[in-house]
């Protein structure tokens, strides 16, 4: 039993007042390491579940803006175009 519990102890200090050979308490210290280290794990699970969640509506933000870019420039183009439609028949007409 004793060599049980020294391959479970925690490399940390924190198993210095459970006796040698004490399996019970090695495996409660190493419980709670890793109960600790899950949580943990599970706050920068969230932390970056926000990130994430900021990001994509960022990127949602820019592609609107895009989009809308997008739609302005073939605005602009069809005014163009139209335009010089116009010229081209006010050359032709009064030329």
């Amino acid at each position: 039993m004793s060599e049980q519990a020294g391959q479970l102890q925690p490399s940390r200090g924190s198993s210095a007042a459970i006796p040698e050979g004490d399996l019970l308490g090695v495996l409660s210290v190493r419980v709670e390491s890793l109960v600790e280290r899950f949580r943990k794990a599970q706050r920068r699970i969230a932390e970056l579940d926000a990130q994430v969640a900021e990001r994509d509506s960022s990127i949602a933000e820019l592609v609107c803006v895009q989009e809308a870019s997008k739609r302005g420039r073939n605005d602009a183009s069809k005014r163009v175009e139209r335009l010089l439609a116009q010229v081209e028949r006010l050359e032709r007409d009064g030329g």
